[in-house]
């Protein structure tokens, strides 16, 4: 059985860099698809990582922080996060060694956090705002990403298989 494992980096942004930080996500995403991946896409090749069963870049803000106005408190400042999620096959710390060895996309996103510095070791770096969750989501252990790819190819030729059927059947019953 193939183990599933996950890493969470999660980094402050810089307050100046948050609409350039997220301009750059969205160019991330298909352009008819907002908020949905482009395995393809030029910083992050997502669709390269065959172990990769989900990734995500999210900006964790809370909305709610001018709500404290209605109740007569003072406004609150608190800071802005990135957080990039991936669940894989094999342990997460080799997948992540593997994304750092093209460093190139992953630089150009999190320099828009506080403490990236570009020259210094990517990976170290990683690591360094890795956080460990208290709890996780497998939805079938042992469930690989090729395992699961095979699956979906499969259902879709079954299901033509089955419409091809049901056409030659209906075709050989042709009423008088």
């Amino acid at each position: 059985m193939i183990p599933q494992d996950s890493f969470i980096i999660v980094a402050k942004i810089k307050p100046c860099c948050l609409g350039a930080l997220r301009l750059l996500l969205k160019g991330l995403t298909f352009k008819s698809r907002p908020g949905i991946a482009d395995p393809a896409n030029p910083l992050i090749p997502f669709g390269e990582y065959e172990t990769i069963h989900f990734a995500r870049l999210i900006v964790l803000e809370d909305n709610t922080l001018s709500d404290r106005v209605a109740f007569g408190l003072p406004p609150s400042d608190e800071p802005i996060y990135l957080c990039f999620m991936v669940d894989c096959d094999g342990r997460a710390d080799e997948l992540l060694a593997r994304m750092a060895q093209r460093p190139d996309g992953l630089r150009e996103i999190f320099r828009h956090c506080e403490g990236f510095d570009a020259a210094a070791d990517l990976l170290d770096w990683l690591k360094a705002h890795w956080v460990r969750p208290v709890a996780s989501y497998v939805n079938w252990v042992g469930r690989s990403v090729l395992q699961t790819l095979e699956e979906a190819r499969l259902h879709v030729l079954l299901r033509s298989a089955l419409q091809k059927s049901a056409t030659m059947i209906r075709n050989s019953y042709l009423p008088i």
